[in-house]
């Protein structure tokens, strides 16, 4: 048994041990699925460390690797730049060039779990960077690349998720952030997401539908981010997405939802005396009373809102404000000041609207560079593919030669082995074929036993019986049988049954010459389950419940 003194002195040999360059370098020669969770735990482990320590760390593993594979190194230099890029701000930019140069690597390799790592890394990092639209094209092929190779070995898929989905909405894509968005907040790893992340989520899904103007699945959302706040006690959360409803209401004209959202908002305003609230309850007020046609008192909100603006030195609700004033005193009979208000309106939106085509100039620029960046890397693997299958090819030829020598001498064994086996084969093909083929006729006698006062009907229909319905000339020569056999009994199917399939005609035109399923599944090398489910289709079709009604209807057209 251990003393006290030993367990101490293994555990600090440990520490020293897992401190050691090596010990990390270690961890990263994982090439299992789980690379991804091993290379976490370094990053964590090393974070931790202060930056002195952590840059001589890092120089060290750099250093022990000089002679490694590849591999090693982009892992070490993508780890490194990773960490640097968010301890040292300075070099933010180049942190951020050497995780592409990484992630190259990466693609050089052909390693998919590295690629859908470091893509997710260098996405995050451009998002830091404010470079949104650049940050979505890697980040949503992080998350399609990770999805490939299964999400249970990326263990903050869903928060990441999260994170794309919101630089969709940054970006102004409002649709794939809907649509991304939904697909995150619903998955079975949500409860492994930080409540505040998702309680953002939600409400920013909800800003996502208004954009929209999908008002009432706007308002779902915003209620979604008040129930799970209210859950998780998260207070801020709650009222936040409890005043971002007036919005969507107003525009579905749900004017009473709005006052009582107006009405508390301005209460807890006047209470705290707090000028952000006042501006909030005033801005409000004011634009309910404008859709209610009391453009007197929307004046009078919408002008204190503006005062609380300059106290606290910032205008949110300036465009939308300036709007609905040209609208109250136009409506009012004062057009000199309507025109004051709309001229600062339509300043502001031509602004904002250039902004915007800014936003989406360099969204367009940043998915052509992305795919053009991913050009480059699908040649850069076939070229790889084209040098393995040259390289397959001249080992394949060696061993052919090789074989071709011992296949010489032992040619005649071979062929004459050959030749029997394939002799067997076809033999026994034969027989079998037979067998069924006898099990088939023996079925139609027994049952066209009733119809020996009709010897010409029973003959086309035993002729019928030795056909296999296998491909569309076998249909067409069956077919023109039936057609022989039954006249006109295709066409009045077609009748009775608008819109019926090849597949349900066939079913029909073998129940009619009361074929059982064993028989029909034979005929036309299918399933009796097929057999069975295109039956149903066929019932479905005629609106009977039972084969035997089928039957009757069928042999009555």
């Amino acid at each position: 048994m251990r003393g006290p003194f030993t367990t101490i002195l293994l555990f600090c040999i440990h520490l020293l041990h897992a401190q050691a360059p090596g010990y990390y370098i270690d961890q990263l020669k994982d090439n299992s699925d789980k690379q991804v969770i091993t290379r976490l735990a370094v990053y964590d482990s090393l974070e931790k460390m202060d930056t002195v320590e952590l840059v001589k760390k890092l120089t060290g593993m750099a250093k022990e690797t000089e002679s490694s594979s590849a591999k090693i190194k982009a892992r070490i230099a993508a780890l490194s730049s990773r960490l640097l890029f968010y301890k040292l701000t300075q070099g933010d930019s180049l942190y951020a060039s050497r995780m592409k140069d990484a992630l190259y690597k990466a693609y050089e390799l052909d390693e998919e779990f590295m690629i859908a790592e470091y893509s997710r890394w260098y996405s995050e990092m451009l998002n830091t960077l404010k470079k949104r639209d650049q940050a979505v094209q890697y980040g949503l092929n992080a998350l399609q690349i990770q999805e490939s190779l299964g999400i249970e070995n990326f263990p903050s898929f869903n928060t990441f998720s999260l994170v794309v989905s919101e630089m969709f909405f940054r970006t102004k894509n409002f649709e794939q952030a809907i649509i991304h968005y939904n697909k995150a907040l619903a998955s079975p790893a949500k409860d492994s997401v930080d409540p505040v992340l998702y309680a953002n989520s939600l409400n920013t899904l909800g800003f996502a539908y208004k954009s929209m103007k999908r008002f009432d699945s706007s308002v779902l959302s915003f209620m979604r981010c008040m129930e799970f706040s209210k859950q998780q006690g998260l207070e801020d959360w709650f009222y936040i997405a409890s005043d971002n409803r007036f919005d969507p209401y107003l525009e579905l004209k749900q004017y009473d939802s709005c006052k009582v959202i107006a009405d508390d908002l301005y209460r807890e305003a006047v209470k705290t005396n707090d000028p952000t609230l006042l501006l909030s309850g005033n801005f409000l007020l004011g634009r309910l009373a404008l859709r209610q046609g009391d453009f007197k008192k929307a004046i009078g909100h919408l002008l204190k809102s503006e005062e609380y603006s300059v106290i606290i030195g910032h205008k949110p609700n300036s465009l939308r404000g300036y709007k609905d004033l040209a609208e109250c005193y136009d409506s009012i009979g004062q057009p000199a000041i309507a025109y004051e208000y709309f001229r600062k309106y339509k300043h502001l939106q031509d602004s904002i609207d250039q902004v915007d085509r800014g936003i989406t100039s360099n969204y367009v620029l940043a998915i052509a560079n992305f795919e053009r960046e991913q050009l480059v890397f699908k040649k850069l693997k076939t070229k790889r593919e084209r040098q393995i299958r040259l390289r397959n090819i001249w080992i394949i030829a060696v061993v052919i030669g090789a074989g071709l020598v011992i296949w010489g001498l032992n040619r005649n064994r071979r062929k004459a082995k050959q030749s029997q086996a394939e002799a067997e084969r076809q033999l026994e093909g034969f027989a079998a074929d037979m067998v069924n083929k006898e099990r088939q006729i023996e079925s139609l006698q027994d049952e066209l036993g009733q119809q020996a006062n009709n010897s010409d009907k029973a003959a086309k229909v035993e002729e019928l019986s030795k056909q296999m319905i296998l491909t569309e000339e076998h249909w067409l020569d069956f077919q023109s049988l039936i057609n022989k056999t039954y006249p006109g009994f295709l066409l009045r199917l077609k009748e009775k049954a608008p819109g019926i399939t090849e597949a349900e005609l066939r079913m029909a035109a073998l129940i009619k010459i009361k074929l059982g399923t064993r028989q029909i599944a034979a005929m036309q090398g299918i399933s009796t389950d097929t057999v069975h489910k295109t039956r149903q289709r066929l019932r479905q079709r005629f609106g009977t419940s039972t084969t035997a009604e089928l039957e009757a209807i069928v042999s009555s057209i």
